[in-house]
């Protein structure tokens, strides 16, 4: 029964896809890939997102509210609003035409990849002339092509927006590595991770900058939302 209504969920998503162009309502979680920045946007709650960024050996941290998901939405649905049904060989036969093509030029302008996943799965190939797009619902995929959607503005933009709560989250692990008898400033962040499952979600992993690091193993601190918005 159960297996059954996941079919019908499955088929419900794919044909509201084909005759709704507003077919991402929300998102709990990002993907996002050029070749420059890295970016995770995991929902924590209250209306509150979580993006954590790499640009280069850089991590960031930044706290998003629902508008800045609702104009990643808004430019997603511009694309599958004008989408046009194709095989997976034609998908496939693009997508490796696309990438040999743009292999050897500038990284501006090699293309990036987009995931937002939901009750099903959108994934983007943004190439600068064109738009690949798999939508994977219930263990079925449908393949489409649209015109471009270039979104590295907008992520490095977030990224840019992101260095004060990078600087937050770094202060209050300062805070706790000198309540634990360490020398904050030899740390730096090493990772960050969301844990969703957890009231506190924003996990630190702070590393030590120098050697021998086998004498300083990482410190990891988890802070709430909260925490992150006070100050």
């Amino acid at each position: 029964m159960l297996a059954l209504l996941m079919a019908i969920m499955g088929v419900y998503w794919i044909l509201r896809f084909l005759g709704n162009p507003g077919i991402i309502e929300s998102v709990n979680f990002v993907k996002y890939r050029d070749p420059e920045i890295r970016a995770n946007i995991t929902e924590i709650g209250s209306g509150y997102y979580a993006i954590v960024s790499k640009k280069g050996k850089e991590i960031r941290l930044g706290i998003l509210n629902e508008s800045v998901l609702n104009e990643l939405i808004s430019a997603a649905n511009s694309v599958i609003e004008g989408a046009e049904s194709i095989t997976l060989e034609e998908f496939n036969s693009l997508r490796i035409n696309k990438s040999l093509s743009l292999k050897q030029r500038a990284k501006a302008y090699r293309g990036a990849n987009l995931t937002l996943f939901s009750d099903f799965t959108v994934e983007m190939n943004l190439f600068p002339d064109l738009t690949l797009i798999q939508v994977n619902a219930s263990k079925q995929a449908r393949y489409f092509k649209s015109h471009s959607l270039d979104l590295k503005n907008f992520f490095q933009h977030l990224y840019n927006l992101s260095e004060y709560y990078t600087i937050r989250a770094l202060n209050l692990s300062w805070i706790k590595l000198q309540k634990k008898g360490k020398l904050p400033y030899k740390y730096k962040i090493g990772s960050i991770f969301i844990n969703q499952s957890s009231d506190k979600p924003i996990v630190i992993t702070m590393v030590w900058k120098g050697c021998p690091c086998q004498f300083n193993p990482p410190e990891t601190f988890q802070f709430s939302l909260e925490e992150l918005l006070e100050g």
